[in-house]
């Protein structure tokens, strides 16, 4: 009942002249979480795609972000990687949405086994994201999954044969191969882990603008 009643209400202030761009969208917004709610999913994301079309506002970042999720949830990890990738080029200001949607990147990275790709994105929110409030979670998550990921590395470790762990392979070379599998990824990582950067870089010089 309290769905359908902010439904009809949502309606109504989009349906009226006088209603300015922002408050429509606010209106959009609570009809397609209201859809999500009562179980319209495909009513749901095709207004959750008209909202994405405008990351610059904050309605239009979440949208965004809720479809990568969404992505994700489907096991649709390259649309994942697609998706984030055009948020982030949109240049939109909404960091904190932009941050959650390249933890999910992350996340895809590991359901993939690419444990390389998914430190490396961890880290570019770690080093370029600034919370914006005490209530800001996104550097408690992404400070989780690195612990995460480091556990798994020294599970790795521990398993590995002897042989692997001779003392001709120093720890960080070995950490590396651990990590990512083949000698040739290191390298590809960190060239992905430049591109996050520089996605952060431009977002904040944006914001400043």
């Amino acid at each position: 009942h309290m769905w359908s009643e902010a439904e009809k209400n949502a309606a109504i202030v989009a349906a009226d002249p006088r209603s300015g761009v922002e408050t429509v969208t606010e209106a959009e917004y609570i009809v397609a979480k209201s859809c999500l709610a009562t179980s319209r999913r495909e009513d749901a994301f095709a207004m959750l795609e008209r909202l994405s079309q405008d990351v610059s506002s904050n309605y239009g970042a979440e949208a965004a972000y809720m479809i990568i999720q969404d992505c994700y949830d489907r096991g649709d990890f390259e649309a994942v990687e697609e998706k984030v990738y055009s948020f982030a080029d949109a240049g939109s200001g909404q960091l904190y949405w932009m941050a959650r949607s390249f933890i999910v990147l992350g996340d895809s990275f590991v359901e993939r086994d690419d444990l390389h790709q998914a430190k490396a994105t961890f880290e570019s929110v770690r080093d370029g994201y600034t919370p914006a409030s005490d209530e800001d979670d996104v550097l408690d998550n992404v400070m989780m999954r690195l612990r995460k990921l480091e556990e798994m590395s020294q599970e790795e470790q521990e398993n590995a044969p002897s042989s692997a762990r001779g003392s001709e392979i120093a720890p960080l070379a070995a950490a590396r191969m651990i990590l990512c599998g083949s000698i040739g990824c290191p390298r590809r990582c960190l060239e992905q882990r430049s591109v996050h950067i520089r996605h952060w870089q431009q977002a904040a010089m944006d914001l400043l603008i």
